[in-house]
């Protein structure tokens, strides 16, 4: 056989990697879909809407309280920190409202206006907030936090937190699920997307995940696409690495892209929600 051929790691290379536009076919149309499928679950379902848990505008949150709930699904939006909020993701709750769980949506400010490091400090303090005067005794029992692609970077810093200082009980978070996430930040600096967030190799290696620890033992799924890159593979087995986690933490999704991954959230017989299920109870 011959020998594999290392692909040449340039800016062209890396913009197909971590550019969903660039190998979604129907990027558009999945898009455009997903405010419209939001905002049916928000007319549908009863809901604390837009709470406030910062000084920006965007630093609120939805809560879509489960009834006698037997804990929380905190879930962070993707967009590369620039686009999209909360509410284009509403419908995640309805996997996990009817099943006893309330499901949380963090909010926070976008790139440029905001730094990673900003945007870092802002869900850190939405999710205090969360925990101190809005989630119940039975809400914050159990706790699983969650996100997508940007999303998974700020839910992973979530976890990487020492709550002591907080308020916030380390023992009711039960575990992470971290879907299509990005970690190492360096392969971003010569692509589309860093025209807005602004790394540069200093900052991509102050804010390199793969360097943090954890302080609190949980255990965590890391979710990747099958029809993903390479790259977001490779992010994922890295940070599994980088914690120390079985490779089996690592859960590969067929006939998933970058996009639809998330949408085993809202189907309880998907192997993502079973994942997430698990942790939970």
């Amino acid at each position: 056989m011959p020998n594999e051929v290392e692909p040449v790691r340039d800016a062209s290379w890396l913009e197909r990697e971590y550019n969903p536009g660039l190998t979604i076919p129907n990027i558009g149309e999945i898009l455009a879909s997903r405010p419209r499928r939001a905002q049916e679950t928000r007319t549908r379902r009863e809901h604390l809407a837009n709470l406030q848990t910062g000084p920006h505008p965007r630093e609120v949150l939805d809560l879509f309280r489960a009834e006698n709930p037997k804990g929380t699904f905190v879930f962070i939006h993707g967009g590369f920190w620039q686009v999209s909020s909360k509410d284009d993701v509403s419908w995640i709750a309805d996997g996990f409202v009817d099943q006893g769980y309330s499901v949380a949506f963090l909010n926070y400010p976008l790139c440029p206006e905001a730094s990673i490091e900003e945007i870092v400090q802002s869900v850190r303090r939405s999710f205090v907030e969360l925990h101190r005067s809005i989630l119940n005794r039975e809400e914050k029992s159990s706790i699983v936090i969650s996100g997508h692609s940007a999303g998974a970077y700020l839910a992973a810093s979530l976890i990487t937190t020492d709550w002591k200082e907080q308020d916030v009980t380390p023992r009711s978070i039960r575990g992470a699920a971290l879907i299509s996430g990005l970690y190492d930040l360096a392969p971003l600096i010569p692509t589309s997307m860093n025209r807005a967030i602004g790394l540069n190799p200093e900052s991509a290696g102050r804010l390199n995940m793969l360097r943090s620890s954890l302080p609190v033992n949980v255990p965590i799924v890391f979710a990747v696409g099958g029809d993903e890159t390479c790259e977001f593979h490779r992010q994922s087995k890295a940070m599994a690495h980088a914690w120390k986690r079985e490779p089996t933490s690592v859960q590969s999704i067929p006939q998933a892209s970058h996009l639809t991954i998330i949408d085993g959230l809202a189907d309880s017989q998907s192997v993502l929600h079973r994942k997430v299920m698990e942790m939970l109870v």
